[in-house]
C-alpha cells in the first residue's frame, strides 16, 4: 500500500507538472543547493519538527490524539525497517506531489493547508487535532520554503525524518504524569 502511494503520487506529480508546468518534475529534483546541503537541511528541519510534534502529542492534554495515532499504527507492530521504509515512501511520494507539483501552482501556504487537511489534522469537530494540525501547517510550510531555497530533496528528507521520529515514538509506551503524581515542595 505504501509503495503504491509512492508510485501513484510520483506519477501524479509527473502528470501535473507535464500538463501545467512550469517544468517537468524531473528537472526540479536537483534543486539549487548541493545534495549534501539539502540532506543536512532536511535532517535538521525533520529533527526539529518531529521532536516538537512529539513533545506536543506526548502531553496529557493530547492523550486522545496520541491514542488515535497509536490506534492506527500499534496494531501494525512495525519494526524499525518498516518504519523507515514507510517514512521514505511517504516522504518521497508526498513531497514530489505537494512541494514539487502542487506548490508551484497554488503557493506555499495553500499547499501546506491542503497537505495537512488531506491528512485529517484540521478537524473542525476536534479542536485538539486542529491544534496539532496548526503545528503541521507550519512544518509543511517550512518544507515548502526549504524546497524553494535549497531544493526538494531537503523537503523529502525532512518529511521522512518527521515520520520516522513520530512512528518510532508511537511504538513506545508513553508515561504520562498526573498532577497527583507531581511531588509537592
Amino acid at each position: 500500500m505504501v509503495l503504491g502511494s509512492l508510485i501513484v503520487f510520483s506519477a501524479l506529480s509527473w502528470g501535473i507538472t507535464a500538463i501545467f508546468g512550469p517544468e517537468p518534475i524531473v528537472k526540479t529534483i536537483p534543486g539549487s543547493g548541493a545534495w549534501y546541503g539539502q540532506i543536512g537541511i532536511g535532517l535538521l528541519l525533520g529533527a526539529v519538527w518531529g521532536s516538537l510534534a512529539w513533545m506536543i502529542v506526548s502531553r496529557p492534554f493530547f492523550t486522545d490524539i496520541r491514542n488515535f495515532f497509536k490506534g492506527i499504527f500499534e496494531p501494525m507492530n512495525l519494526g524499525v525497517t518498516e518504519v523507515v521504509f514507510i517514512s521514505i515512501c511517504a516522504g518521497v511520494g508526498e513531497e514530489l506531489l505537494f512541494r514539487g507539483a502542487i506548490q508551484p501552482l497554488i503557493g506555499i501556504w495553500l499547499t501546506a493547508l491542503l497537505f495537512v487537511a488531506i491528512h485529517g489534522y484540521l478537524n473542525p469537530f476536534n479542536w485538539r487535532m486542529s491544534v496539532f494540525g496548526g503545528l503541521m501547517v507550519l512544518a509543511a510550510a517550512s518544507f515548502g520554503y526549504a524546497t524553494i531555497h535549497w531544493g526538494i530533496i531537503s523537503a523529502i528528507v525532512a518529511h521522512t525524518v518527521v515520520d520516522i521520529i513520530l512512528l518510532l515514538r508511537l511504538r513506545q509506551p508513553v508515561k504520562t504524569i498526573t498532577r497527583a503524581e507531581i511531588p509537592s515542595e
